[in-house]
C-alpha cells in the first residue's frame, strides 16, 4: 500500500489518535463570576536562571495557577476550581527530568472529596497532547463549532453544558514533549518517556505524584484514554494497581488502538468491511435498499457477512474457487460502494488508504482518515490514497487558536513556550504492547474495575468493529462480560465534535462512573 511521507508521519503521530474546547463570551470575556487566583510558581530552567514572570521560553518542572469558575449543567450551576501548572518527573535518583503540564478541575462545593470520583485524562498520538477531550469533551468548556464539528470564527470557546464535572473532578495531562511538558534537558535519554512500556511507567509515577500532592488517594479513580492514550490508560490500570498499588474503578477507551491484540492477515483484511460500510451508507453510495435502513438497521448485516463469510473466503487465499470469490466480491461491493473489480484487483482486501480515495473519486473528493464525514480536495484525481487528512486539518484550524486563548486568559497560565499540539516523539518504541491484556489481568486483579468503550461508526484509524473485536479477544473467556460495555456514535474518531454525540456521549460516561461506584459497604470479591 502507497503512502506518501506526510501521511505515514500522520499516521504514526495519530497512532490511532488521539486521537478529543471552550467558549466565545464576549469574545473572549472572563465570566461575570469568576475571579483568578494566583498561587506561588516555582520555576526550574535547564541554565538555573533566575525566577521570571513566566512570560520566557523556560521550562517550569513545578508551577500552578489557581482560577475559580463556574458552569451550567444540565440547567444547575457547579462551582468549580482549577488548578493549572506543572509537576515533575523523577527518575531513579529522585532529581526532575522532566516537568508535565496538566490542568485539574475540581467542583468547589464538595464537602468529602473522599467519595468524590477523579478522572485522568489523556489523549493519544503517542505525540498529542490532551487539548482533545479537554475542550471538546468531558471538560467545562467547548470548542466554539457548527453542530457537526466544523470550525467557525470567530475561533474561540463555551461553556460545556453536558461536561462530566457535576459528578467527576477531571485531570488533563500532557506527556513529555506534548502541550507544555518537556523534559528539563536535552541530555535527558528520550528512552525515558518515547515507548510503550517507558510512556507507562514514568506516568504512572506521576500519577502517583499527582494524587498524593491532592490528597485524593481515598477518591474512586478512573482513566480514559482516547486512540493511542487507549493503549496508555490500558497499560496503567495494571502499572498502577502492581506497581504504585492504586486500584482504578473504571477505564474509558474512546477510538481505542488494536491494543496490542493480533489481528494479521484474513482477520485486518475482513474487520474494515463495516466501517467502509458505515462510510458510504453516509455519503449516500450504496443500494438503494440499503440506504432506506437506519445505520445501526443496516450494519449488523454487513457484520455477520464480515464474521461468519468474509474471514473464511480470504483464509482461504488460493483455494478459493472463481465462482466464490466473485460472490464474495459483489456483496463487499453492495456494502462497501466500490466496485466489484476494485474488490477483485485486490483479491478481496482493499487497503483504508484507497478506500478513502476511491470511495468518492467519481465526485472530485476523497474522505477523512479519522472522520469519514469530512471530504478533501485532491491535486489529481489519480492515486491510490488522499493527499492530507481533511478531517484533521479542519480540526486543528479550530482547535489550535482556542487552547492558546483558554490557557492564557481564562486559566491565567502565562508562558511563552509554544503549546505543542503534537510533539516529536521519535523514535518511539512500540515493542511489549500487551497493554490489552494488561486491562484485562487488571480487571481480573479487580472486582471494581469496570470498561467503557465508545467508538465513532466513521472513524477509519480506529474503527468501530475493530473495537468490538479487541473486546471480545481481551476476554475471550467470557468472565468479564458483566463489568464491560461498548457504545456507538454516528461521527468520528473525535465523536463528541458532534453536537448530538458530545450530550449523549458524557451522560454514557456520566452513567458508567455511577454504576461502577459500589454500593456502601460493598467488598471488593467475586
Amino acid at each position: 500500500m502507497h503512502q506518501t511521507n506526510f501521511q505515514m508521519k500522520f499516521r504514526f503521530i495519530l497512532t490511532t489518535f488521539l486521537c478529543a474546547t471552550l467558549f466565545v463570551h464576549a469574545q473572549q470575556a472572563p465570566k461575570k463570576n469568576q475571579s483568578k487566583e494566583t498561587v506561588t510558581t516555582t520555576q526550574v530552567t535547564v541554565k538555573d536562571e533566575p525566577k521570571s514572570s513566566g512570560n520566557e521560553r523556560t521550562i517550569k518542572v513545578e508551577s500552578s495557577v489557581v482560577t475559580n469558575h463556574s458552569v451550567t449543567i444540565d440547567g444547575k450551576a457547579v462551582p468549580y476550581k482549577a488548578t493549572t501548572g506543572t509537576l515533575p518527573v523523577w527518575d531513579e535518583d529522585g532529581k526532575p527530568i522532566a516537568g508535565l503540564f496538566y490542568t485539574y478541575y475540581e467542583r468547589s462545593d464538595v464537602q468529602n472529596r473522599d467519595k468524590r470520583p477523579l478522572v485522568i485524562s489523556f489523549n493519544g498520538g503517542p505525540g498529542s497532547a490532551s487539548v482533545w477531550m479537554h475542550i471538546a469533551y468531558t471538560g467545562p468548556v467547548v470548542l466554539n463549532i457548527d453542530d457537526e464539528g466544523y470550525p467557525v470564527q470567530p475561533y474561540g470557546y463555551k461553556e460545556n453544558p453536558y461536561s462530566i464535572l457535576d459528578v467527576a473532578d477531571v485531570v488533563y495531562i500532557d506527556p513529555v514533549n506534548t502541550g507544555y511538558s518537556r523534559a528539563v534537558s536535552k541530555d535527558i535519554p528520550t528512552n525515558k518517556f518515547f515507548g510503550v512500556r517507558a510512556d507507562i511507567k514514568y506516568l504512572a509515577e506521576w500519577i502517583n505524584t499527582f494524587v498524593t500532592r491532592n490528597n485524593r488517594w481515598a477518591s474512586p479513580k478512573f482513566l480514559i484514554g482516547e486512540s493511542y492514550g487507549t493503549t496508555r490508560v490500558s497499560g496503567l490500570a495494571l502499572e498502577l494497581q502492581n506497581n504504585q498499588w492504586m486500584y482504578l474503578n473504571g477505564v474509558v477507551l474512546v477510538s481505542p488502538t488494536e491494543l496490542g491484540i493480533e489481528r494479521s492477515g484474513p482477520v485486518d483484511a475482513a474487520l474494515r468491511l463495516p466501517y467502509f460500510a458505515a462510510t458510504a451508507w453516509y455519503h449516500k453510495a450504496l443500494a438503494a435498499d440499503l440506504e432506506g435502513k437506519d445505520l445501526t438497521a443496516m450494519l449488523p448485516e454487513v457484520e455477520s457477512f464480515t464474521i461468519n463469510e468474509l474471514i473464511p473466503a480470504i483464509s482461504q487465499g488460493g483455494m478459493l474457487s472463481t465462482d466464490k470469490k466473485k460472490a464474495i466480491a459483489t456483496k463487499m461491493a453492495r456494502y462497501s460502494g466500490l466496485s466489484e473489480k476494485v474488490i477483485l484487483d485486490y483479491n478481496l482486501n482493499v487497503p483504508t488508504d484507497f478506500f478513502w480515495k476511491e470511495l468518492l473519486r467519481d465526485k472530485g473528493f476523497t474522505v477523512g482518515r479519522l472522520d469519514s464525514r469530512y471530504r478533501g480536495i485532491d491535486k489529481m484525481g489519480a492515486g491510490e490514497g488522499p493527499d492530507y487528512n481533511a478531517e484533521l486539518t479542519s480540526w486543528l484550524h479550530s482547535f489550535t487558536p482556542a487552547i492558546n486563548m483558554y490557557i492564557r486568559n481564562e486559566l491565567n497560565y502565562k508562558t511563552d513556550l509554544k503549546y505543542n499540539m503534537f510533539g516529536s516523539v521519535y523514535p518511539w518504541d512500540k515493542t511489549g504492547d500487551q497493554t490489552g491484556d494488561n486491562l484485562r489481568q487488571a480487571m481480573a486483579q479487580n472486582p471494581y474495575l469496570h470498561l467503557l468503550v465508545q467508538s465513532g461508526y466513521y472513524d477509519g484509524a480506529c474503527d468501530y468493529f475493530n473495537a468490538k473485536y479487541s473486546m471480545w479477544q481481551l476476554d475471550a473467556a467470557g468472565k468479564l462480560q458483566d463489568r464491560m460495555s461498548w457504545e456507538g456514535y454516528r461521527s468520528g474518531h473525535m465523536m463528541y465534535l458532534r453536537k448530538d454525540d458530545l450530550k449523549t456521549a458524557n451522560n454514557h460516561i456520566r452513567e458508567f462512573i455511577k454504576k461502577a461506584l459500589p454500593k456502601a459497604g460493598e467488598a471488593a470479591k467475586f
